[in-house]
């Protein structure tokens, strides 16, 4: 399920930054590259999810650098932004999106590479969560006094 959610977040990332490179410009809102690139990369990402015994961690591992990849890869090119008139020349600006979109990618490969040992889940009996909840009325007081009266109690006890 984590590589199928992950395969979505960062399909719909890149269909963004293919539409924005496709277009040369960040004005328009990217609804087609978006939804292009979620419902490929749900896809893409389930299949190989079948095919992947590996840990959620291991894929919030991978999914955190391409993140920092596509950070890096922003503050690489961040240099095509030091225009004045405001608008990025077409050139200067698609050269932008396809660095953060490779930083993206090199990212996550980098990620890939350095958790490539971390081991599936294990396999072995794991301790279980032992809890209970309760619900009940509380115990009546020996204190005479009218304004207080019995009440609900609520909670949860055990061992996890």
């Amino acid at each position: 399920m984590a590589i199928v959610h992950s395969g979505g977040a960062f399909g719909t990332f890149l269909g963004a930054l293919a539409e924005w490179t496709w277009h040369g410009t960040t004005e328009l809102p990217p609804n087609t590259g978006m939804g292009v690139g979620a419902g490929l990369g749900v896809l893409a990402a389930g299949v190989a999810a079948t095919q992947i015994d590996t840990t959620s961690t291991r894929v919030l591992f991978i999914d955190l650098a391409a993140s920092l990849g596509a950070l890096s890869g922003a503050a690489a090119a961040s240099f095509l932004h030091g225009v004045d008139t405001g608008k990025l020349p077409l050139n200067q600006n698609r050269t932008w999106l396809v660095t953060v979109g490779s930083g993206t990618l090199l990212g996550g490969g980098v990620g890939w590479l350095l958790t490539r040992n971390m081991s599936p889940r294990n396999t072995e009996t794991r301790q279980s969560l032992n809890y209970m909840p309760y619900v009940g009325r509380s115990s009546a007081t020996s204190d005479p006094t009218p304004s207080r009266s019995d009440g609900w109690v609520a909670g949860v006890t055990g061992t996890w």
